[in-house]
């Protein structure tokens, strides 16, 4: 009788596991590995922040999961994305750093902005993605206009962005569809003063649910010196399937100070999947 022989093989391979680490509640960058620990959260990780401030330079892995709980989350560059399957904001500050000058009086940066790319957001009640005053400075002395497309004007004036801001010429400018544009800055003071800052700017994609029981702000600061004029709103887009809770969505322009007027809201753009959110 003719016999067959049937050879199996069986390979092994190492399977990643997935591990928690948690920050310590130090101020560093995401990127050092000593101040978690467990090392720099990978791909499929769960990153846990409970104190402390954290600057996220550069993208992050795909996590599984990041839950802040308290403590400052701080972006500092534009194309920087947190990137999470789920993403819990139960308490502390998500923010991004402040634009600076490299270019000269007209050459203001905007390096940094705040981008969230995940499945499911939920930013709960005490918990905040705040950049007010994070945009365009505004003017450095009485002379000066607030910096920016819609910077306030001589004398008093307030920012304009998606609105108008008081006594001010400047124009309006952003996407209503896609707003991703800082606030501008308001005039300086009548008396050697700063003018105030522009809201920054809040970019959300997320293919699931985006819950928000607690605040997003991109507001424009108040005026802070005799007649200073107050910063305009910045951006905030959320793209979702669709959105849930009963917390704070707003870009407003900042108050001015004194006679200085009052600075123009910014743009918020909520683009959900109708069909689900019915």
């Amino acid at each position: 009788m003719k016999r067959s022989c049937v050879l199996f093989f069986i390979t092994s391979a190492m399977t990643a596991h997935a591990i928690t680490s948690t920050w310590n509640g130090t101020t560093g960058d995401w990127t050092d590995g000593g101040r978690w620990n467990n090392g720099v959260p990978g791909n499929g990780d769960y990153a846990v922040i409970g104190a402390g401030t954290v600057g996220l330079a550069a993208s992050s892995m795909n996590l599984a999961d990041l839950t802040l709980s308290g403590g400052t989350l701080i972006f500092t560059n534009w194309s920087t994305r947190l990137q999470a399957t789920s993403i819990a904001l139960n308490g502390g500050t998500v923010t991004h750093a402040d634009n600076y000058d490299t270019n000269g009086v007209d050459g203001w940066d905007l390096i940094a902005r705040v981008w969230i790319a995940c499945s499911n957001l939920t930013v709960a009640s005490g918990a905040k993605i705040d950049v007010t005053g994070r945009g365009y400075p505004g003017g450095t002395n009485e002379l000066t206009s607030g910096f920016g497309p819609g910077g306030g004007t001589y004398p008093y004036g307030g920012a304009s962005h998606g609105g108008y801001g008081g006594c001010n010429t400047g124009m309006l400018y952003g996407s209503e569809a896609t707003p991703t544009n800082h606030g501008s800055g308001g005039c300086g003071a009548a008396v050697g003063g700063i003018g105030a800052d522009g809201g920054g700017v809040v970019q959300i994609d997320a293919d699931g649910t985006v819950t928000i029981n607690g605040s997003i702000t991109a507001d424009g600061e108040k005026g802070n010196s005799w007649h200073g004029g107050g910063g305009s709103g910045g951006s905030i887009w959320i793209n979702c399937r669709t959105v849930a809770g009963s917390g704070m969505v707003r870009a407003a322009g900042g108050d001015g100070k004194d006679n200085g007027a009052a600075g123009g809201g910014g743009r918020i753009m909520i683009d959900y999947n109708s069909a689900a959110q019915a």
